[in-house]
């Protein structure tokens, strides 16, 4: 099993790593390792969710990041939110049909977003979700035949609402649910 979270790392600036730890069927410790970005001042990482690619590596999401290690945590590659004004909450990720990945999150600026990364980590495209009033998080997605749909949960209003665009990204329609 390789559980994912974060880790405050002693000695500097108070700020949050992803850390992640493999354990065998009996929980011991197989390895572990930090994760972070020590050239982003007053940034944190954590990881939020991990999947199992079928290259067979992990993709972990999270605060600011979006990482792809090896089955041993070595790192593939890793993308970092930079700056303040620039930060995104990463709460899922799915691999889609064509061998990328989607991700599902927020950001202060941007609202809820949708992006989608190839297996390399680019950026194929990124969509902002319609908005409604409150706080709204994007918490999860999942793969369908035709496209994605995203879960948004408004803290705001207690409501749920169900996005859901093409392979493209476009909005095809939303649903809300009290």
């Amino acid at each position: 099993f390789v559980i994912v979270g974060s880790d405050w790392e002693v000695g500097y600036s108070g700020e949050q790593d992803l850390f992640m730890i493999k354990v065998d069927s009996q929980g011991n410790e197989e390895w572990k390792t930090r994760i972070g970005n020590s050239n982003l001042s007053a940034m944190s990482e954590s990881g939020e969710s991990i999947i199992l690619t079928n290259d067979g590596n992990l993709l972990t999401v999270g605060n600011n990041i979006i990482v792809k290690t090896d089955l041993f945590g070595n790192i593939i590659w890793s993308k970092f939110s930079e700056g303040t004004n620039n930060q995104f909450f990463w709460r899922d990720a799915k691999e889609t049909n064509d061998g990328h990945y989607i991700i599902s999150g927020y950001s202060p600026l941007q609202g809820r977003i949708l992006l989608k990364i190839d297996y390399q980590g680019n950026i194929i495209w990124q969509k902002e979700l319609q908005q409604a009033s409150g706080i709204n998080q994007t918490t999860s997605v999942i793969v369908v035949n035709d496209g994605y749909v995203a879960l948004v949960i408004d803290q705001g209003n207690q409501s749920y609402r169900l996005n859901k665009v093409d392979l493209n990204g476009e909005e095809l329609w939303t649903n809300e649910f009290t």
